[in-house]
C-alpha cells in the first residue's frame, strides 16, 4: 500500500509538472509504468488538471494491476530478509521483529491520504480484497521457508498468518491443478 501511494503521488506530480511546461517527464513516466498512468489519466478534467483525489486513488489501484511492479516489489522484500533480516541475529531472533499487524483499515489510514483526506474509502474494504493482498508463489515459498527455518534455528514459531495470504496468477485458467490444491488446503 505504501508502495501503491507513493508511486501514484509521484504520477501525480509528473503530471503537474508536465503541465507547468517541463514536458517529457510524463510521457516517459507514462511509457515505464502504463497502469498507474492510465489511473491517473483517468482524473483528468477537460481543462487538463486533475481531480488529485480520483488521480490517487486510480492511480493506486494502477499500481496493483502491474503484474512488473509487483513482481519487483516482492522480489525486493525477499532481498531485503535475505541481505538484512537474516544477518541481523537480533531482527532475526526476536519474536517481536516480526510481530507487527495492521488492518486494510489502519493501512488505508496510513498510506491512502492526499490533501488532509483518504482518496480510498475506509469503508470500502478495498486492502483486505484478495487482488491487493496476494503474492506470487515463489515469494510465498520464500517465506514460508524462512519463517520453518527460522523456527528450526531460534525455535520462534513460524508465523501463522502467511498461510491465509492468496497467491496470484496472471489469469485464473493459468493455476496449475496442484498449486490449486494447495491454495484450497492453505484456506
Amino acid at each position: 500500500a505504501n508502495e501503491a501511494d507513493a508511486k501514484a503521488y509521484e504520477h501525480v506530480c509528473m503530471w503537474e509538472l508536465d503541465k507547468a511546461g517541463e514536458k517529457g517527464l510524463w510521457d516517459s513516466l507514462k511509457q515505464q509504468e502504463p497502469y498507474i498512468a492510465k489511473g491517473v489519466e483517468k482524473a483528468a478534467k477537460a481543462d487538463g488538471s486533475l481531480d488529485t483525489a480520483k488521480a490517487m486513488k486510480y492511480g493506486f489501484k494502477g499500481w496493483y494491476k502491474s503484474p512488473l511492479l509487483r513482481k519487483y516489489y516482492e522480489k525486493n522484500m525477499v532481498n531485503n530478509y535475505e541481505q538484512k533480516i537474516k544477518p541481523n541475529k537480533f531482527a532475526y531472533s526476536h519474536p517481536a521483529g516480526f510481530g507487527m499487524s495492521c488492518s486494510a483499515g489502519g493501512l488505508i489510514l496510513r498510506a491512502c491520504e492526499i490533501d488532509g483526506k483518504n482518496y480510498i474509502p475506509l469503508e470500502s474494504n478495498l486492502l483486505a480484497r484478495d487482488h491487493y493482498l496476494s503474492v506470487e508463489k515463489s515469494t510465498f515459498d520464500y517465506f514460508d521457508k524462512f519463517f520453518k527455518d527460522r523456527e528450526k534455528e531460534t525455535g520462534i514459531p513460524a508465523d501463522k498468518s502467511l498461510k491465509e495470504i492468496p497467491l496470484t496468477y496472471p489469469k485464473k485458467k493459468e493455476i496449475p491443478v496442484a498449486l490449486l490444491k494447495a491454495k484450497l488446503e492453505r484456506r
